[in-house]
Formats: C-alpha cells, sequence, structure tokens
C-alpha cells in the first residue's frame, strides 16, 4: 500500500490517482491530509504537494488538478527519457522524481480538456487531429499515460523494492463497425433501381452483372462476410463487438433499413456468437431524440439491453456525446480515436471511466480507446498494404509493451475484397496474428 499526501483532496486529483494507481499500476494506496502523520509514516509514500517534506518521494503539483472548469493552461513542453512531456517546470524542481508534473499532465490528456475550448472543426463536425498537442508535439503514436504509469512504477519500486505490482494483462478487442450491412440485398427497389443506373452510366458491366447474380439470389452479397469473420473468431478464439448502424437513410447513413426482416435476423444471428453494440447514426449527434429511437430498435432485436456504443464517423463532441450516452445507461463507449490518424487520442492505452470536466465529476461510463482503423490507412492516409502492416505492427508493439488494450475497427465492407479493398482480408488477418 502507497500512502499519498495531499493537503487538499479535490474530485481530480481522486480521479487521476485513482486510474494511475488502482487501474493501470493495480496497486493499494490511501490519501492523507496529515503532514506530520505522512512524514511518521514508514512505507511507501508519494507528497503531491507545493513542496517536499522529508525523504519521501515528491512530485510538486502545478495546481491544475484543484482547479474547477476549463482554464487556458501555461503549457510547458519537455523532455523526459526521450519522450515529450507536458507541464514540465519552469524553474529547476531537483527535489521532484519528475521534471513535470506527471498527474496534472495525465489529466489534461485522458479527459481531452483540450476539446473543450473552441476549436475550427472538420467538414464533420469533428476535433481536427492536427491541432491536438500530441499531432503538434509528434506523440501520437505513443500511450504516453501508461508509459509515465510504468516510468513511475520503476521509481517507486527502486525507493521501496518490497512494494509489489500486480501485472495488468496486455487484451485484444477485435471490433466491427456494420455501416452497410449488404452491398445490394434488402435496399429495395428505389435504392437498387438507383445502383444500376450509376454503374451503366459508369459503363461497369461487372457491377451491373453483381448486382443481378446477387439479387436473384445466385452469389453471396459481397458485404456478407460475416461467415468469414466468424471462422476467424473460431480459429483464434476471438471475442469480438459488432456495433451496426441502424439510422434513418441519409447521405451519412446508408445501412440497410431496420425494417428489414433479413436485417434483423443478421443482427440476431451475430448476437448470439458475439457481442453487439449501437453505432450511433451520423443524424444523431444533432438530433438525440434519433438516438433514443435506435437504442430501443437495436434492443427490441436482439432482446437485450444495450450498454456499448461507438459513433458513426467517430462523431464525438465534448461533453454532449458522453452525456447523452449516460442518459440512455450505456456504460461502455469504443469511439475515442481519430478517424484519419492511427494512435491515441487520450494518450492511453487502455480503459478508463469518463471525467466530465462541466461537472467536476468522474462517471460510470468506461472509454474504450480504439488504436487504428482501416479507413484511416485505406482512404485518409491512402497506405500500401506494406505500410499498413508496418504501421500495424509499431502500435501493436506498443500497447503490448505497457499491458495495454489493442482496439482496432474494421467493416465488413473492407473485408469484401471488393470496391479497392482486395487484400484487406489478408491484412486482417495479419493483424489478427501480430494481436494474439
Amino acid at each position: 500500500m502507497i500512502l499519498i499526501y495531499t493537503p487538499t483532496l479535490k474530485p481530480r486529483i481522486q480521479y487521476i490517482f485513482e486510474l494511475i494507481f488502482k487501474e493501470i499500476l493495480c496497486v493499494e494506496y490511501k490519501f492523507s491530509h496529515d503532514a506530520e502523520h505522512f512524514s511518521d509514516f514508514i512505507g511507501p509514500k508519494i507528497n503531491y504537494s507545493e513542496s517536499p517534506l522529508a525523504q519521501e518521494l515528491f512530485v510538486k503539483a502545478i495546481g491544475l488538478l484543484e482547479e474547477k472548469g476549463v482554464n487556458a493552461q501555461n503549457m510547458v513542453v519537455g523532455k523526459y527519457r526521450q519522450l515529450p512531456t507536458l507541464f514540465a517546470y519552469e524553474e529547476d524542481t531537483p527535489a521532484s522524481i519528475f521534471p513535470f508534473d506527471v498527474f496534472s499532465a495525465s489529466f489534461y490528456l485522458v479527459t481531452r480538456y483540450e476539446e473543450y475550448f473552441s476549436f475550427v472543426p472538420d467538414e464533420h463536425g469533428r476535433f481536427p487531429s492536427t491541432v491536438s498537442i500530441a499531432h503538434q508535439q509528434n506523440f501520437l503514436d505513443q500511450p504516453l499515460i501508461n508509459i509515465w504509469a510504468k516510468y513511475l512504477a520503476e521509481i517507486i519500486q527502486k525507493q521501496y523494492p518490497r512494494l509489489e505490482f500486480h501485472e495488468r494483462k496486455y487484451q485484444f478487442i477485435p471490433t466491427y463497425d456494420i455501416d452497410i450491412a449488404y452491398s445490394y440485398r434488402c435496399k429495395g427497389l428505389v435504392r437498387n433501381t438507383g445502383g444500376y443506373l450509376k454503374d451503366l452510366k459508369n459503363l461497369d458491366f461487372a457491377k451491373v452483372k453483381e448486382r443481378t447474380q446477387v439479387l436473384l439470389d445466385l452469389q453471396e452479397d459481397p458485404y456478407d462476410t460475416y461467415g468469414y469473420q466468424y471462422a476467424l473468431q473460431e480459429k483464434y478464439d476471438l471475442k469480438p463487438i459488432y456495433f451496426f448502424l441502424l439510422g434513418e437513410y441519409g447521405p451519412h447513413d446508408k445501412n440497410i433499413s431496420v425494417d428489414r426482416t433479413r436485417f434483423q435476423d443478421l443482427i440476431q444471428s451475430v448476437s448470439d456468437y458475439a457481442s453487439v453494440g449501437i453505432h450511433p447514426s451520423y443524424r444523431s449527434n444533432d438530433l438525440p431524440e434519433a438516438l433514443v429511437e435506435e437504442v430501443k430498435s437495436l434492443s427490441r432485436i436482439i432482446k437485450r439491453e444495450i450498454v456499448q456504443s461507438r459513433q458513426h464517423y467517430v462523431r464525438l463532441h465534448f461533453p454532449e456525446t458522453y452525456k447523452r450516452l449516460l442518459e440512455l445507461n450505456i456504460t461502455k463507449d469504443y469511439s475515442m480515436g481519430y478517424a484519419d490518424q492511427v494512435g491515441f487520442r487520450a494518450s492511453i492505452a487502455s480503459s478508463f471511466l469518463f471525467y466530465d470536466l462541466s461537472q467536476e465529476t468522474t462517471t460510470n461510463l468506461r472509454i474504450y480507446p480504439f488504436a487504428l482503423m482501416d479507413v484511416t490507412y485505406h482512404f485518409y492516409q491512402k497506405s500500401s498494404i506494406a505500410q499498413t502492416l508496418e504501421s500495424m505492427q509499431k502500435i501493436i508493439e506498443s500497447i503490448k509493451a505497457v499491458n495495454g488494450v489493442f482496439i482496432p475497427i474494421f467493416h465488413n465492407s473492407s473485408l469484401s475484397e471488393t470496391d479497392s479493398w482486395e487484400g484487406w482480408r489478408v491484412v486482417h488477418e495479419k493483424m489478427i496474428e501480430m494481436a494474439i
């Protein structure tokens, strides 16, 4: 057990110490506000305040964790063990075990503090990755919070060698977004007629033939990759999560109508062998009532309460998106990541509870950050298959190094071997082999 001295116990301090010590380092701790008791204590102890007391491990507090609300910060960027740091001390602080306030830096990153400020959104209303300090300081590909926690454990154990940390286990959670369940099936007369006209205009007679063959039940729909995915699940003993888009048809929501019996049968079938969650539609970010209906529809289909989600287009707005999920009793969300960049949006490779800066409270919504996505490589970065696999290997190794949780996003459409996705089944399976 580690004794932590802090003059006052604020919600932010409670939150970040719980995350680092209990969730990441798996070690017991307790707080003390009595300086004399702390100084007399014989055993592992850390002083988190403005100045050292005796011969304890000391981290100088810069004050962020005692504030309320979102305020402009004097962000001093430094270096520690060749990695960037935030809230580096402006003056030499030899007594501190770090040259920066590791707890404030971790809190700033994991709460997505910077996303509460006004910013110029991208075309989908999202926080641009290029605006983030992780991108600007070139550490988006590093789970800094886990790494800093690991360094902290090394320092503590060197000072107190009898103290034991219970090592967390690395996890791999494959996830699939079902944006368009079928390429041709269940789309109805109007959408298929439109598809025929488009293919004829483009002189794409192969598509015309394929669409006809599928609609006549002479061949499988190219987006019907569920049997392939299930075979991999069995082969590698995976526990995947499927997120189904059930929103009304629109410019960015183009899945099958939820009223289609075949689509409902698919969802029920998948829910028999995998975990299922809601994929809140693009429009639901602007129309909260749409999200209510989508969650109700999925719950009615699988006859279970819906507790997990991932936003379509990764449209994540702080704190509104998470507040709406909480109102619907969603307790797990997998939207934390960028569409155009791989890496760690919150600079962490393990799950964490959402801290609402607007209310200064720890919620019961657990965030599972994803590290990479198929469309990021294929459409945003236009990476070759070789470049994609090399990047995936680096990301997976960085997560394994800190015993984190690796969560990739794939789509059934990207596993179809059609529509420019040729070769991506190989990418998908090689990624699985790297990850397990």
